[in-house]
């Protein structure tokens, strides 16, 4: 499972899921089994076809992404945060080359958006005015359970999705 610094998951699919640490692996576990036990993303009528394009806005890791990249034509992930390092190297481990990561924001105008990061844990990251509920602080410790550092302020791109359907000739 281990590989050096980083944390292989074989998904459901045979897939690898490359993770920068253990600390990510019991929310990359919680999304595995949303995203491939328990189906949240099929709705019958809606099945993903090899002519489609999806848009995974908050890729996170890319368990999503890396479901759908053997149903469609192409998959766009976007991720602000640096969680998207994973699935980049997911990408590369398993030689999927229809799956498009883009480290970008979306929200109603474009510049730059200011977000709190939790370092070695990619659940949660929030605009940086946001105020954490109780519930968002124990979900932290619940999965976060060594020494917790304090979330650091990170300043990343942001755009429409009009805007990135546009760029990505969507």
């Amino acid at each position: 499972m281990s590989a050096g610094d980083k944390v292989v998951l074989t998904l459901p699919n045979e897939y690898q899921l490359v993770l920068r640490s253990e600390q990510q692996l019991g929310c990359a576990r919680y999304i595995v089994n949303e995203v491939f036990k328990k189906r949240s993303y099929w709705r019958e009528g809606f099945e993903i076809g090899p002519t489609d394009t999806v848009v995974d806005i908050g890729a996170n890791v890319g368990v999503f992404a890396l479901w759908a990249a053997s149903q469609a034509g192409r998959v766009v992930s976007v991720e602000p945060t640096a969680a998207i390092e994973c699935l980049e190297a997911s990408l590369a481990a398993n030689g999927i080359k229809n799956v498009t990561p883009v480290r970008n924001a979306v929200s109603n105008e474009t510049g730059t958006l200011k977000l709190l990061e939790h370092p070695g844990f990619n659940a949660v990251s929030h605009h940086a005015n946001f105020e954490q509920t109780r519930w968002n602080q124990r979900f932290i410790r619940l999965f976060f359970r060594k020494e917790q550092q304090p979330p650091i302020e990170v300043e990343c791109p942001c755009t429409t999705l009009a805007q990135l359907l546009i760029d990505l000739e969507i």
